[in-house]
């Protein structure tokens, strides 16, 4: 019973509250135009949905996590939130290793190209479950122009640690940090240098936009599940500005190879609230 009633309040909280609601202020960040760079063309995943269509397993029950949603899994005493899914890209291929990113995690049929795992859970119902261990949700990054230039506002919302856990050849379990997964063009940084005097992710909580009519919420259509990119409508938004657009920011992250598993590796993200 208890439950069901903390469901029907999320979902009266999830769709019944706007997400435009505007914040006192958020830190700024300047992106200046610069060059372009060609994009990685998009792969097919569909092979592998019917594979991960099953949800938990023993390291899952082990935790008490229950099924919320269809492929949500949430541990209210501990905090946790849980989905799976399989990571999209290739970057092993020697004929194809530059895999250029924009998104962490994505939704099926969105931006499979350029993420590091892309999931069958819906965007809206990982923010319902968030809500159910506590977190809240703030405003997603965006972008203004201050007369002269293109001016990156932050996102804001409470803090989430964000990782993936899958299996190694020989079966056993792998806890990584996304962050990791990440190199910048030269390879000699990860996305995670220079974030450890702030978190790397925050409970943007997307937005609602017209869809051909009615608002939806707007990461169930664009895919931006986890951000890299900001591109204003991230459920869990990276909290640095980083423009999706080359003449403004020339692309810089791409899949490091030396930490990404094969393709169609199977991952679960686990979302947890961090202290402030």
């Amino acid at each position: 019973m208890k439950t069901c009633v903390a469901l029907l309040c999320v979902s009266t909280l999830l769709f019944g509250v706007s997400c435009r609601s505007t914040p006192e202020k958020q830190e700024e960040t300047r992106i200046e135009p610069q060059g372009e760079t060609a994009l990685v063309e998009p792969k097919d995943n569909r092979e592998i949905v019917a594979e991960t269509e099953t949800t938990t397993d023993e390291p899952v029950e082990s935790l008490g996590i229950v099924q919320m949603f269809s492929h949500v899994r949430v541990d209210q005493t501990l905090g946790i939130v849980e989905f799976d899914g399989w990571v999209p890209i290739d970057c092993h291929d020697p004929r194809t290793p530059d895999v250029w990113l924009e998104q962490v995690v994505c939704i099926t049929d969105t931006l499979e190209h350029e993420s590091l795992v892309v999931s069958l859970a819906k965007p809206s119902e990982v923010h319902a479950a968030m809500l159910l261990v506590g977190l809240e949700p703030g405003k997603p990054g965006s972008y203004r122009w201050d007369g002269q230039c293109v001016v990156g506002v932050s996102p804001e919302g409470d803090a989430v640690g964000v990782t993936f856990v899958h299996e190694d050849d020989e079966g056993n379990e792998v806890v990584s940090d996304p962050l990791s997964w990440v190199v910048d063009v030269t390879g000699t940084r990860s996305l995670g240098d220079g974030l450890q005097d702030r978190p790397a992710f925050v409970f943007g909580g997307s937005r609602f936009v017209a869809y051909n009519g009615p608002e939806v919420y707007d990461a169930d259509m664009s895919g931006t599940l986890i951000g890299l990119a900001t591109f204003g409508g991230e459920t869990i938004a990276f909290t640095e500005v980083i423009s999706h657009e080359a003449m403004y920011q020339e692309p810089e992250w791409l899949a490091n190879a030396k930490r990404v598993p094969e393709y169609g590796t199977k991952v679960r993200v686990r979302l947890v609230k961090l202290e402030k």
